[in-house]
This record gives structure tokens, sequence and C-alpha cells, in this order.
């Protein structure tokens, strides 16, 4: 299964709202995935995102998914936990 954008939190929320399909599936493909808003942010907040979007060429936003739902592999999970530090 190929989810991406918006289609991505599609496939996410479909398999979670149905385990045994998913429990079926070999993987999912999540391409660019969209998995949610960030919360409203205020003007200050606003600023600072365009300050640091100037000096780093990428982020990473947390969208609210739990790492467990995106893969199985728990030595990919500790690459993602670790890649933060």
């Amino acid at each position: 299964m190929v989810g991406h954008s918006m289609g991505g939190m599609t496939v996410s929320s479909f398999l979670d709202l149905n385990p045994e399909i998913a429990a079926k599936l070999s993987g999912v493909i999540y391409s660019a995935p969209f998995f949610g808003l960030l919360p409203k942010l205020d003007s200050f907040q606003k600023f600072m995102m365009n300050q640091m979007s100037k000096v780093f060429d990428e982020g990473v936003l947390i969208g609210g998914l739990q790492l467990h739902k995106i893969t199985r592999n728990k030595n990919y999970i500790r690459c993602l936990l670790n890649s933060n530090k």
C-alpha cells in the first residue's frame, strides 16, 4: 500500500481503524506523508520558525503519529529516536 502527502494520512488512519487489514500487509510506503497540522502559532513562534528556516535546510516536525505505527523495525525506530541527539 502506498500513500502520498494527504494520502499518507488517509492510509495511516484507515489502517489504524482496520488493524485486521493492516496485519495482512507486508508494509506501507509513505511518500511525503501529511500527518497533521501544527497547533496555531503565535506571532513570536511564526517569527522564530521563519528565522530558523533561513538557517536550517530541513527539519522534522512532529505530526503526532506514534513510531510503532510507522514501522515494526525496532532498529529503524531506535535510529529515528537517536537522530535528534
